[in-house]
């Protein structure tokens, strides 16, 4: 009988946080679709699972996205979890509105990176409440690239983790991600972006002082942002193919720097070095083609 009430004891606490954590997720799936209903009668509630909830204007666009992320998000976990951490929640949830003017009252001044340029709005991620919220018409690689950003996010319960740059970069470098394919295609730069380089790069040169010194999405949207972010990307693939440990050391960097961010980028990968620019400049040549 002691052994039994002592069991009891240390297994009761266990049982309850499991039947409350089970109660609590098991209600989720209705608050988020009261809590979207607010602001858009029109998106309901299409998708429940596990570890997915997805709220769209009707039930094939809500099964189009699920489509989408469901087998990507996990590839990139169990691919590329070095590189993009490994999420601390467990249910991904997938907003999608049934106008523009819907979503961008729904942001409000909760969208995180860049509320000045609502008008161009593709959709954003607020990793703080394990959410992706996008407009009614998305390309199934827009909705990859905020996973990439759920998936960077949750791993690290920040909003912006890292500098614009490289958050943006690897959003980018993974979005054409297949993780179907058996062995995993690797993360890569895709043709139409290859083309935007054959115009860009003519010298094959990348100002890579200029970008990490953008340390806040407002700069890196608003001043000149198409061209922030394919260097953005194009910076990423280059560490990601040519200085991966260096890339994982400067992570870590990035999150916990008390240095300022460029400091800590010339500290780990010497970018002012004759090496760096001359290893980057034949990647973009060999990649560009």
């Amino acid at each position: 009988m002691r052994a039994a009430l002592k069991a009891a004891v240390v297994v009761l606490p266990f049982l309850v946080a499991f039947l409350l954590i089970r109660s609590c997720s098991e209600g989720e799936p209705e608050r988020w679709r009261d809590r979207v209903a607010e602001h858009d009668p029109e998106a309901v509630l299409g998708i429940v699972e596990d570890d997915l909830i997805v709220i769209a204007p009707s039930p094939a666009r809500a099964a189009a996205a699920a489509a989408t992320v469901r087998g990507f998000r996990h590839g990139l976990v169990e691919d590329y979890g070095d590189l993009l951490g490994r999420p601390r929640q467990h249910r991904l949830v997938v907003v999608q509105f049934s106008s523009g003017d819907r979503l961008r009252e729904f942001a409000g001044d909760r969208m995180v990176h860049d509320p000045e340029k609502a008008e161009a709005l593709h959709g954003y991620t607020d990793p703080t409440v394990g959410a992706i919220f996008l407009p009614p018409e998305i390309e199934p690689r827009t909705l990859r690239h905020e996973t990439v950003h759920w998936v960077v996010g949750t791993a690290h319960r920040d909003t912006a983790p890292y500098s614009p740059w490289l958050s943006e970069g690897l959003a980018q470098l993974f979005e054409i991600y297949e993780p179907e394919a058996r062995p995993p295609v690797p993360p890569g730069i895709g043709r139409d972006d290859r083309e935007l380089m054959g115009l860009h790069f003519g010298r094959n040169t990348l100002d890579v002082e200029r970008l990490i010194r953008l340390e806040d999405y407002r700069s890196f949207v608003v001043e000149d942002g198409a061209r922030n972010y394919l260097e953005a990307l194009v910076l990423t693939a280059f560490l990601v193919e040519e200085r991966r440990e260096k890339l994982l050391a400067y992570q870590r960097t990035e999150r916990e720097s008390t240095v300022g961010r460029p400091m800590a980028f010339q500290s780990v990968f010497r970018h002012r070095d004759e090496a760096f620019a001359s290893d980057l400049r034949a990647f973009i040549a060999r990649t560009k083609r």
